[in-house]
C-alpha cells in the first residue's frame, strides 16, 4: 500500500480483487452517474457510509447515512415489505424516483442496501432476481 499526504490526511491505497464483470459493471455504473467522478471517489464515499454515524439501530444494523440510501430503503419497504418483489421492478422505481439509470440504482442503492442488512436478494432457478426489505 502506498502512502500520499492529501492535506493533513494520510491516504493509503487498498487492494481489492473482484471478480471482472463486477467491476465493469461498477466502472460502467460510476462513468454514467452524475454522482462521482472516479471509481475512487464512489468507493471511497460508501466506505465513509460504512463506518461514519457508526450508531446502530435496534437490529443491530448500522442505518442508512446516505439520504439517498434513507429514502431507498423507505421505498423498499413500502413495495416489498415481506415478500420478495423482482429486481426489475425495484430498480424501476428507486430510479424513477432518484432520477438514475437502473444500473447505477442498483450499484449505489440496492447493493449497499443489501450489504448494510437492510435488503436481500436471491436468483431463481431461471437467474431472475428479486428483493424484499429487512426490518
Amino acid at each position: 500500500m502506498s502512502n500520499q499526504l492529501a492535506g493533513e490526511e494520510q491516504m493509503k491505497s487498498p487492494s481489492v480483487r473482484v471478480r471482472a464483470d463486477l467491476l465493469d459493471d461498477f466502472d460502467d455504473a460510476v462513468e454514467e452517474s452524475e454522482r462521482w467522478n472516479s471509481r475512487s471517489e464512489a468507493i471511497r464515499e460508501f466506505m465513509a457510509s460504512v463506518v461514519e454515524d457508526g450508531a446502530e439501530d435496534h437490529d443491530g444494523r448500522v442505518p442508512p447515512v446516505d439520504d439517498e440510501l434513507a429514502d431507498a430503503y423507505e421505498v423498499l419497504c413500502t413495495i416489498a415489505p415481506e415478500t420478495y418483489v423482482t429486481e426489475d421492478r425495484v430498480l424501476s422505481v428507486l430510479a424513477q424516483q432518484q432520477g438514475m439509470k437502473k444500473p447505477v440504482a442498483r450499484q449505489t442503492l440496492v447493493l449497499p442496501l443489501v450489504d448494510l442488512g437492510y435488503a436481500k436478494r436471491t436468483s431463481n432457478v431461471t437467474g431472475d432476481t428479486a428483493v424484499k426489505a429487512l426490518r
